[in-house]
């Protein structure tokens, strides 16, 4: 019996050293990497992530306070808001600017040019909707279309290429007005500016968006977008006369990361609104054998 039960010893030591040595080769997850290769057929696919990191402002500004009192200050001259201004857009960071109220009919002479020509030294790439009510500057080169809205307003809406990701861009201001007729008419600018990127991966809209409702919100929540305000950063008044709450200043994205979102404190006293910012980030992934 000795002899048969050392034979059956050593096959069952054999026979857990080959388990042992088969569990050692199933890989772990490697949270660090950032390559991954797949094997399909006789072909192999060796992609890499690339983290890119992206920051986005808007600002309804107002006029820069050239607008009627008590939220303009038309006493303030232009040159005497110029250094405020670029100071605080110097503060944002950001590598694109959305701006809306940034001129009007009556306010399209000296000086829209010389808040441009401040704006410029930040962002070489500008458009404008007709009136110019709407603006985007960005550092980077984009193309937009001025589209009309089912409720009558003009939208800037296309793209901007960020390090060879196309990323759809928008830049909106539905109406301000109470009531289910205007808060309908929001919803209808909404869904078309939700139409417009369908085909998008990734997206990003700004602006004043005049609304915190649920209802009209949710338009955005239903179609898997990320609400800055109003969202996981909670609800931030962007609103400076305070007889109430209005968290109105939105910057939203489709497959695109919020980071963090956040107002300035605008103590320049050079708009009715606070600016907002939002830092965010995306992953792209590409093919690292030539093909």
């Amino acid at each position: 019996m000795k002899p048969f039960l050392t034979s059956a010893l050593a096959i069952l030591l054999l026979f857990i050293g080959y388990a042992t040595l088969a569990d050692a080769s199933i890989p772990t997850a490697n949270t660090a990497s950032t390559a991954t290769t797949s094997n399909a057929g006789a072909s192999t696919d060796i992609t890499d992530t690339t983290l890119t990191k992206l920051t986005l402002a808007t600002w309804n500004v107002g006029v820069f306070n050239n607008g009627e009192p008590p939220i303009g200050m038309p006493n303030d001259s232009v040159e005497t808001n110029l250094p405020k201004i670029k100071s605080l857009i110097a503060s944002f960071e950001a590598d694109i600017l959305i701006i809306t109220e940034y001129a009007s009919f009556l306010n399209q002479g000296k000086s829209r040019n010389t808040y441009d020509e401040v704006l410029k030294q930040f962002y070489p790439y500008t458009h404008y909707t007709r009136d110019a009510w709407s603006a985007i500057f960005s550092k980077y080169p984009f193309s937009v279309e001025l589209i009309t809205s089912p409720d009558h307003r003009d939208y800037l809406l296309g793209s901007v290429n960020i390090n060879g990701t196309t990323i759809g861009l928008g830049a909106i201001h539905p109406r301000s007005a109470s009531g289910t007729q205007a808060a309908e008419a929001r919803i209808a600018d909404h869904r078309m500016v939700i139409d417009f990127f369908a085909d998008y991966d990734k997206a990003i809209v700004a602006g004043d968006f005049n609304t915190y409702e649920d209802r009209e919100l949710n338009v955005y929540r239903d179609a898997d977008w990320n609400l800055g305000n109003c969202g996981y950063f909670g609800y931030i008044d962007t609103y400076r006369p305070h007889t109430r709450a209005w968290y109105i200043d939105n910057i939203i994205t489709k497959g695109i990361q919020i980071d963090n979102f956040y107002k300035i404190d605008n103590r320049a006293d050079v708009s009715d609104h606070y600016p907002v910012v939002a830092n965010l980030s995306f992953r792209t992934h590409t093919r690292q054998d030539g093909k």
